[in-house]
């Protein structure tokens, strides 16, 4: 499921992403409960993972907004699961 939330945030960077000074700011709102059905996951799952991932430094969550810190890294995550099972 970590690497579907990656790989959602990813697609949702490339779609409303806009850089700013500190990394990349999805410019629209969506809820942790919008990222979960669009991820297939529970919402409980997802806050989880969203904040694992805040607190590995990869993204910064406030007022339904999401900023990426660390584009790379969260790339690395989304290509796991195709490691894994491809």
């Amino acid at each position: 499921m970590r690497q579907r939330i990656a790989k959602l945030l990813l697609m949702l960077c490339e779609i409303y992403g806009e850089p700013d000074q500190r990394g990349i700011v999805i410019k629209h709102k969506i809820s942790q409960g919008d990222l979960a059905t669009l991820a297939g996951a529970s919402r409980q799952w997802t806050n989880r993972t969203l904040g694992d991932l805040k607190s590995e430094g990869l993204l910064e969550i406030s007022k339904r907004r999401i900023r990426i810190l660390d584009l790379d890294r969260l790339g690395a995550i989304s290509s796991e699961e195709a490691m894994l099972f491809g």
